[in-house]
């Protein structure tokens, strides 16, 4: 498999309008369902036996960057899927509240309704922060959380988490052709996400390249990002500082990528200084998208994390 190491350039490839990509919605023997929340429809699927594990994408990022990566996890866990309100396939109200404090309200009440005394919560880059913000809010209803490309609630270190790998692995030219792309401020975010993979940003974002088919779900997953609800929801991120959080009690685990070029190479020395109650678990061959890169060594990692 080809990897960033390999540093082979991507010039002069015309990126294709992407096709529909097969979506898993609803498969898999997943329950579908539609829950009220607040007065608004938020779409979710669950699927297989065992302790409650709810998935939380980064951003304005829906479900479906988690299909068919994670689908191990049903073989121990029942896995609670979920868009959040205003992307994905939930609803959308443009009086909404889409702050990460009320995202925070809504999946505790979708707990409730769910009918779970307690959970696990899995956090995939700035969903873990919403999934940290939970643990402080509602501490008593976590059973186990699982951090992956996280960021600290801590102000104070995020200057030192900026990335210093960004084009390490990107040519010039691709790099110049990804700017292009970023220029053209196309309107279906869609295309746009793919597009700048096609040119070599996957290296940001991934150890292994990427098979289409994957470039084609990431970007689907991605197709939210441009929405009305990010100004309110990234504004909220940002604000968040609670530089005294430590989990409690709450058994954590971090799972970096050793090459996440998102986040500063020194990342996991800093999470592990942040949180030292917490366990760390970095993957050799894995970037941002961890499980994506290496699936079953992240699978095992939470497996071993949730039902030990």
């Amino acid at each position: 498999m080809t990897s960033i190491l390999d540093r082979v350039a991507y010039s002069g490839i015309s990126p294709k309008k992407p096709r529909a990509v097969v979506s898993y919605c609803g498969g898999q023997n997943m329950e579908a369902r539609y829950v009220d929340i607040n007065g608004s429809k938020i779409y979710c699927e669950i699927a297989g036996e065992g302790p409650p594990l709810l998935l939380i994408n980064g951003g304005n990022g829906n479900h479906e960057a988690f299909h068919p990566y994670l689908s191990p996890l049903h073989n121990f866990c029942t896995v609670v899927y979920c868009d959040p309100a205003g992307c994905g396939n939930s609803e959308y109200k443009s009086a909404g509240d889409y702050t990460v404090e009320s995202r925070v309200g809504d999946y505790e009440l979708l707990r409730r309704k769910l009918g779970f005394e307690s959970w696990s919560l899995l956090g995939f880059s700035t969903g873990s922060m919403t999934a940290q913000l939970y643990s402080v809010k509602h501490p008593e209803r976590i059973d186990a959380l699982v951090l992956t490309a996280a960021a600290p609630m801590n102000r104070s270190l995020l200057p030192s988490m900026r990335p210093d790998r960004l084009n390490e692995f990107i040519s010039p030219e691709e790099k110049a052709n990804i700017e292009a792309v970023e220029r053209s401020n196309h309107p279906d975010m869609r295309q746009f996400a793919y597009n700048r993979f096609v040119m070599g940003e996957w290296k940001r974002w991934l150890f292994y390249k990427p098979l289409p088919a994957d470039m084609l779900r990431i970007a689907w997953s991605l197709r939210d990002f441009d929405h009305h609800a990010i100004p309110g929801f990234g504004e909220s991120i940002k604000a968040l500082d609670f530089p005294e959080f430590d989990f409690g009690n709450i058994p954590t685990l971090l799972i970096d990528g050793k090459w996440d070029l998102l986040w500063n190479s020194r990342k996991s020395e800093i999470m592990r200084n942040a949180y030292p109650k917490a366990k760390v678990a970095v993957l050799e061959n894995a970037g941002h998208y961890a499980f994506i890169d290496q699936p079953e060594p992240f699978t095992e990692a939470v497996r071993n994390h949730i039902c030990e």
